[in-house]
Parts: C-alpha cells; sequence; structure tokens
C-alpha cells in the first residue's frame, strides 16, 4: 500500500489499496498513550542532543514513523524500556533507558582525545543562513568529562542520554538541515500521524524562544495531539490535530499548511462595531451586495461562532491578531491559512447579510469561490498627494524605486502618512527610514538561542542580525504619521519599533500583532509544513514585544457607516494630525 496525497474539495485524502487505513484507526489505551509519550522525549534527546555521527546521520523521520506501534504496545515499565532501547541503541552510544526507581545501567564511552556536542544556533531545519546546528570539539584535556541527560518519562521509565562524548577528530560540523523535506510513503498512515506529532512537538519543545513569555502548558499539548493524531482518519482531520497544537503555542507566525484546492473568501471583510461588515464585494458574483452590509452567518453558521470555530486552530499572541488571522485579512498570506469563508472552489460560499441601512432584514446570498485577495479599506494610489503638501506613502504596495523617483515631491511636502496596515512590500523595504533622522538609529533587539541544553534550557544568545540603519539625505522635515493595526507583523513591527523608539511620528490606528522574528519553517510526515518563530525579539529597551506589540500613540477605528460610504476613517484621523 501507498500514502499518497491528493488536493480534494476542502483538503486532501487519503489513497490506499484496501482499507486497511480504517483499521488503523484506534484511540490510545492508557498505557499507550504515556508509551508515546515516553517516545517522544527520548526521541528529542537523542536526535538534537546526541552529537555522534551515527545520531546526526540517521534518518529520523523514518526511525519515527516505524517505532511508534513497537513501543505504543508496550505493556509494563520493563517492556517500555526494552522497546525504546531497541529503538535507539542501534543509532546512539550509551543512550540508557529503564525503570523508574531501578539503578540506571552502567554507560561505558570510549575515551578520545576530545569532547563534542551540539550547539544550535535557533536550530537548522532548513536551508537558512539565520539558522543552524553544529557539533563542536574542545580539547578533552582540562575540560568536564562527558555529561548526560536524566529525565523521568512517562510510563514508568526514565532514560540517560550523553550530551557530550569523546572524539578523535577536532573542528566544527555544520548541519544546515536537520529536516528533509520529501514525501514518504507508508503502508501505516496512523503511525505516520503520531511520529509528525513527536516531530513536531520536540522542535517547539528544545528551540522556541517565548515559553517563558506564553506560559502554554506545552506537554499538555502532546497528550492532546497524539490522541486526536491517533483516530484521525483523513489528512483534513489531522490537519486540524496540527493547527490545534501549533495553536498552544500562542506564536503569531505559528501556521501549519498543505496542498489543498482551498481559495479564500471572496469578499472583503472587517470586523467593525462588534459586527462582521463587508469591506469589499468587487470579486462577489452578487451585484446587490454593498461595503457596509452585516454578515450574520456563514455557510449556515452565525456568524461569531464561525470566528470562534477559526480561531481554536489559530496560533496568535494577541488578540488583534487571532482576529485578523480568523477573517483572513493578513495582508501578506497568499494561501489559506483556515480563515472564515475558505472553501472548495466547486462549492458556493453562503452568507445570509444584513443590508446597510436596513436593520433587521436578511437575505441568503451564494457565492462563487474564486482566487483573490479582496481589500479591507479603500486605498489611495500607493505614493499619493491627499491635499496640496501632504503625501501618502503605502508601504505595503510602494516599491524603493518609485520613493526614490518621487523623492523631490515627498521632500517638499508639509506633512507625510506612512501606511504599515499589513505586510512591506519587499520592493520597498526599511530603507525609506533612513531619510527620517539624522542620527543612526537601531533596530529592536533580536535574539538568536544559541541551545546546547534540552527543555528549552536558553541562557545564551547571538545578537549579530540586529541592524544599524545610517541617515540619508534629504533628511524629510515633515511631520510625519505611520499608520498601522493588527495587520502589521514581524518586519513591519522592525519597522514600527523603530518609528516607536526613536518617536519618529504619530502613530495612528490600532496595536500590531505582538509577534516578530525571523520564521523556520520546517515539514513533517504527511507533507504538512510548519512555521514558527525562531528568535527572540525584545523592545529597544529589553521590555517583552511578543503578545505586546507596538501601541499607537493615537486610536483610531472605523464604523459601519464609514464603510458604506467608502472612508478610510484611520486614514481621515492621520490627515487631519499632520494638517
Amino acid at each position: 500500500m501507498t500514502l499518497r496525497l491528493l488536493a480534494v474539495l476542502a483538503g486532501t485524502v487519503w489513497s490506499m489499496a484496501g482499507q486497511s487505513a480504517v483499521q488503523q484507526v484506534r484511540p490510545l489505551s492508557v498505557r499507550g498513550l504515556e508509551n508515546v509519550q515516553a517516545l517522544a522525549r527520548v526521541f528529542g534527546y537523542v536526535r538534537y542532543f546526541h552529537p555522534s555521527d551515527l545520531a546526526a546521520g540517521t534518518d529520523w523521520e523514518e526511525l519515527a514513523v516505524h517505532s511508534v506501534q513497537t513501543v505504543e504496545e508496550a505493556q509494563s515499565p520493563q517492556d517500555l524500556a526494552s522497546a525504546l532501547t531497541t529503538v535507539f541503541a542501534p543509532v546512539s552510544t550509551g543512550v540508557a533507558v529503564f525503570p523508574t526507581g531501578s539503578t540506571a545501567p552502567r554507560t561505558s564511552l570510549k575515551p578520545g582525545p576530545y569532547l563534542i556536542e551540539w550547539r544550535h544556533h535557533g536550530v537548522g531545519l532548513s536551508q537558512s543562513n539565520t539558522y543552524y546546528s553544529e557539533r563542536v570539539t574542545r580539547p578533552a584535556n582540562g575540560n568536564p568529562a562527558p555529561d548526560f541527560i536524566r529525565a523521568d518519562l512517562p510510563g514508568g521509565v526514565s532514560c540517560v542520554v550523553p550530551r557530550v562524548l569523546y572524539t578523535d577528530a577536532p573542528g566544527v560540523f555544520r548541519l544546515n538541515r536537520f529536516a528533509e523535506a520529501r514525501p514518504r510513503s507508508s503502508d501505516d498512515p496512523r503511525s505516520g500521524r503520531l511520529a509528525a506529532v513527536i516531530i513536531a512537538w520536540n522542535v517547539l519543545q528544545h528551540f522556541y524562544p517565548y515559553f517563558d513569555v506564553v506560559q502554554t502548558a506545552w506537554p499538555q499539548a502532546l497528550v492532546d495531539a497524539v490522541k486526536s493524531a491517533a483516530t484521525d482518519d483523513d489528512p483534513v482531520q489531522f490537519l486540524s490535530t496540527l493547527r490545534r497544537m501549533i495553536a498552544a503555542l500562542h506564536d503569531g507566525h505559528g501556521r501549519v499548511t498543505m496542498p489543498s484546492a482551498v481559495v479564500s473568501s471572496p469578499v472583503g471583510w472587517d470586523w467593525v462595531e462588534g459586527r462582521l461588515i463587508l469591506t469589499d464585494v468587487s470579486l462577489a458574483s452578487d451585484p446587490a451586495l454593498a461595503p457596509g452590509d452585516a454578515v450574520v452567518s456563514i455557510d449556515g453558521r452565525p456568524a461569531k461562532e464561525a470566528l470562534a470555530a477559526a480561531e481554536a486552530e489559530i496560533s496568535s499572541a494577541t488578540p488583534q491578531w487571532l482576529l485578523t488571522r480568523a477573517l483572513g485579512t493578513g495582508l501578506h498570506y497568499s494561501q489559506p491559512l483556515g480563515a472564515i469563508g475558505e472553501g472548495p472552489k466547486s462549492q458556493p460560499l453562503v452568507l445570509e447579510v444584513e443590508p446597510f441601512g436596513a436593520p433587521g432584514t436578511t437575505r441568503k446570498v451564494m457565492l462563487e469561490r474564486r482566487s483573490g485577495r479582496p481589500t479591507v479599506e479603500p486605498r489611495p494610489e500607493p505614493i499619493a498627494e491627499l491635499e496640496p503638501g501632504v503625501v501618502y506613502i503605502d508601504v505595503t504596495r510602494a516599491t524603493e524605486d518609485a520613493f526614490t523617483a518621487d523623492l523631490g515631491r515627498i521632500k517638499g511636502a508639509r506633512g507625510l502618512i506612512f501606511d504599515l496596515r499589513g505586510y512591506p512590500n519587499q520592493e520597498m523595504g526599511a530603507g525609506f527610514i533612513r531619510y527620517l533622522s539624522r542620527e543612526p538609529m537601531h533596530s529592536a533587539r533580536m535574539l538568536i538561542p544559541v541551545v546546547s541544553y534540552p527543555d528549552h534550557r536558553m541562557t545564551e544568545f547571538d545578537r549579530s542580525g540586529e541592524w544599524t540603519l545610517s541617515p540619508v539625505t534629504p533628511y524629510l522635515t515633515a511631520k510625519k504619521v505611520f499608520l498601522t493595526d493588527a495587520r502589521a507583523i514581524s518586519f513591519s513591527e522592525t519597522i514600527m519599533a523603530i518609528v516607536e523608539q526613536y518617536r519618529l511620528g504619530e502613530i495612528v490606528g490600532g496595536p500590531t500583532a505582538g509577534t516578530n522574528g525571523n520564521l523556520n519553517p520546517f515539514t513533517v510526515p504527511g507533507g504538512y509544513q510548519i512555521s514558527w518563530t525562531g528568535m527572540k525579539v525584545l523592545k529597544h529597551d529589553g521590555s517583552a514585544h511578543h503578545g505586546v506589540g507596538i501601541i499607537p500613540t493615537v486610536r483610531a477605528s472605523r464604523t459601519r457607516e464609514g464603510v458604506a460610504n467608502g472612508r478610510d476613517e484611520v486614514l481621515e484621523r492621520a490627515l487631519g494630525l499632520v494638517k
């Protein structure tokens, strides 16, 4: 039997010869749940912290898939210790698993002239200049002897795993990529799903840098995910399982994607005055729809209930980004990520709407789903003179070439409005900031964890990736206002943090997403790609940014009437400040 991903309807389905996949779906027993948890713990210790050549070269995804069933079936601590020893002995040296309370087996390590250990800069999961993993050596003479990871595990067993070994060869051995993103076949999709949870959970258990901020019950997330994975009988259900697990991180970059035929909503909407209000109907197949109409239900589900269901599978550090993701209004995401209104292109989107100006009156509309990203508010051209002497620059759409070409008009302006309600256009970047100060400016604190110990023990950080922006001429003397809101995340927040720290102008709108730092994506069996934040970012003064974001100096929001009349009331508020 072979495992294949097919893009069908709202997700994909397993194609199998015979019905064995259905027979394999079964809940974990109490004993089996403990066994799988124990496997997960030892798996992470050996994969990321046992520094032997053998362990570094092991196909860990294959090992995880093929060890699940053997370990799950252990009936006692003695059986579990034996099963785990069987799994890890061929790929490592000195690893011991034994019933808790009994004497640990004696571990004998062959001596050598050097000591070797793992040193993870973040962790090398993909081809990246930011994150990598390496094994480093030092002379054994005069240095501490090898040390061990010791842990009590579920299932009544304990483990001892060498963290430092002797070696004969000095040097630094870099591994840029732990995880190989390649399709895998299996005649046991249930084991593949449990393995995917084990792999994903361990990456975050040891390398996610915000556990001190989010205070999540991550061990419980493992329990919930493996219990769910054991009974999921198709890839779409398992996608939901992985998304709920990643949601427990409270990481605004946390998301799970897979190949699918799902498309976004054909209408744009926003949460305005406590209701879901249509903002863009230009792609809608019903000409009677209009901005300002309120959405009462989506595919037969009340709008608030649909939002709550979407939010349950979304990872977010703040309520504002959670809502943005659930609405699907994060402008820089090109693929569906579980927002309301998403679905198969072949199936219509059914809405119940209350037209603006007709309270209590509703009608149902059936819309064709189509590719495209509706807008949230009408905006001027990327660079536009709103009034004589007031220039608007949309950093999410303008280009650096256009900005430079228009620098004469921008230089002569008495007021400048920079729109960062979203993600900066890659062709714009942050270079425009250099015209706004006469002194060098620095980015916020960007800390890459340097990890040599398991279980998120992070005491050392690499700050080499921080920015310094030198000023350029002409210095723009105009009064400046910056628009932002929850759609501003990551790179956009890096810019807004500079604006905040150096007080470059008023900040108008709402709080930003509250998540910054480079992503470190990886793929697990089944083709699911998982993204997360691999570095810790603090504000310039060392205080938390994660879960806080950039707070506006002037709060501004929209009204339903403003939406219906095609107004951008946040931009209007900024215009009033510069006039």
